[in-house]
């Protein structure tokens, strides 16, 4: 007689991973938003030109600084997210090629 191996479903990211990612990932939507709004208010600004250019300057400089920062986050997430899925293949793994040894009460 076959036996099936039963599935569970386990979910791929651990329960705190995936609240996280989803809120740099908004963040970084902010940030892009906000970012583009600025700049086409900066751009339509009719200010003296080297005023203008040095405040553009200084919101790219801002701009990619807060994106590196929160993509580092994000970075730091998907390090985070893969260590948790080796661990459940490690886990899988180990389920699979482990004796049954029954559970005693």
């Amino acid at each position: 007689m076959a036996v099936q191996e039963s599935r569970v479903e386990v979910p791929f990211y651990a329960d705190d991973l995936l609240p996280k990612m989803q809120h740099v990932l908004a963040i970084l939507a902010d940030l892009d938003a906000r970012y583009q709004t600025d700049r086409y208010h900066l751009e339509n600004w009719t200010g003296p030109r080297a005023i203008k250019d040095r405040l553009l300057a200084d919101l790219e400089q801002s701009y990619r600084a807060n994106r590196q920062r929160f993509e580092g986050c994000l970075e730091e997430l998907r390090l985070q997210i893969r260590a948790y899925v080796e661990g459940l293949r490690l886990t899988r793994e180990n389920l699979k090629s482990g004796t049954p040894t029954g559970t005693h009460h």
